[in-house]
């Protein structure tokens, strides 16, 4: 198995691509039926294979990632080759907190000298998908990129 088991819940929202999964595969209802009650280790490879297709197709279509602390921010844009971060630290001595909702969009409109900016890339390790699955499991989540990039412009116009 490469990243995980779909829970049951995530199996119920995914009933129907499941038995598409299974049909695919050669397995009809009563086949899966049987599988199911006779060899249950058998019948949790097959969720397992179907977990890791639905999982490796959700993160192909990840392009941004986000990591907040209450001291610092980590931005990522996950591009086909190499990911890029934009990080934000705040001295520990600073009354911000970026895991509280737009201090860090606040501050940064303040104008707060308390806030260290720093931006890198690099090429993934090994599999971009099993690199951000990682990433996921360590805290990061999924945004629409509008932050990074407001961020990226405003390094670029400040550089200038």
């Amino acid at each position: 198995m490469k990243y995980r088991y779909l829970t049951d819940d995530e199996l119920k929202l995914l009933e129907k691509d499941f038995i598409q999964f299974l049909i695919a595969n050669g397995i009809d209802n009563d086949e899966w039926v049987r599988i199911n009650k006779e060899n249950k280790d058998n019948a949790l490879e097959i969720v397992g294979l179907f977990s890791d297709v639905v999982i490796q197709k959700a993160l192909e279509n990840v392009s941004y990632l986000e990591h907040r602390t209450p001291k610092s921010l980590k931005l990522f844009h996950c591009k086909k080759e190499q990911i890029s971060l934009i990080g934000l630290d705040i001295d520990e001595a600073s009354s911000l907190d970026f895991t509280v909702k737009d201090s860090a969009e606040n501050a940064l409109d303040a104008g707060t000298d308390a806030i260290k900016s720093y931006k890198t890339s690099k090429k993934y390790a090994g599999s971009r998908e099993e690199e951000l699955f990682k990433m996921m499991d360590a805290g990061c989540y999924i945004v629409d990129g509008k932050f990074y990039n407001s961020l990226n412009h405003l390094r670029k116009v400040r550089q200038n």
